[in-house]
């Protein structure tokens, strides 16, 4: 969104009008002619990349929503699946710009384990570890609950810092379906409960 936000700030254009409509939802204010672009251009994808991927020995824990926000109206100008205001390819941490359904290829973000659209490569200590199909952009650090969030990277540790998320998997199966296996689901067990940052917490400080 804020590549869009730089790219039609100064552009009085009538067909622009509904993504400068869209911006203006999620920021709160009519960019046109504004002067309070340096933090947007800092937040398009090629400027926090550069300052994302500098060399660093800190692992990158990503946390990472699906869900809608803004009544939707940001949706339609973001590649692949996101949160309403950021895509999957920067808030997995994909070291190739493109349009994603999933942070990996064998899981989707409702927990299906199953193939889906992901990155082939992340960038170097990039741990997408939680995802949430239904928690949008404000709901990763806010109070959003009632999401089954599903974990990723899972059980292991760098350095002193150790990620360990309890899990459990269910499997769906029709009962007419007697040729079939199912759809087998592996989620966070309780995550409904609380919110993306409590579980967290929870598991990061026990």
């Amino acid at each position: 969104m804020a590549s869009l936000a730089i790219q039609v700030a100064n552009n009085n254009a009538w067909y622009l009008d509904p993504i400068k409509a869209a911006i203006k939802s999620w920021l709160g204010y009519d960019i046109y002619g504004s002067r309070h672009l340096g933090v947007l251009n800092d937040l398009t994808p090629g400027m926090a990349r550069s300052i994302a991927t500098a060399p660093s020995m800190i692992p990158h824990l990503r946390f990472v929503g699906g869900g809608y926000e803004y009544l939707g109206v940001t949706k339609p100008f973001l590649p692949g699946r996101d949160d309403s205001v950021v895509a999957l390819q920067s808030s997995c941490g994909a070291a190739q710009f493109g349009s994603y359904d999933s942070c990996v290829a064998w899981e989707t973000m409702g927990g299906e384990q199953t193939s889906t659209s992901a990155p082939s490569a992340l960038w170097y200590n990039y741990y997408p570890v939680l995802m949430g199909a239904d928690t949008n952009h404000a709901g990763l650090i806010g109070s959003q609950t009632g999401v089954r969030l599903v974990p990723v990277d899972n059980r292991f540790i760098i350095g002193q810092l150790g990620v360990d998320f309890s899990t459990a998997s269910r499997v769906d199966k029709p009962w007419w379906a007697f040729w079939s296996s199912g759809t087998t689901y592996v989620y966070v067990p309780g995550s409904e409960s609380r919110s993306m940052s409590q579980t967290v917490y929870s598991t990061l400080n026990p």
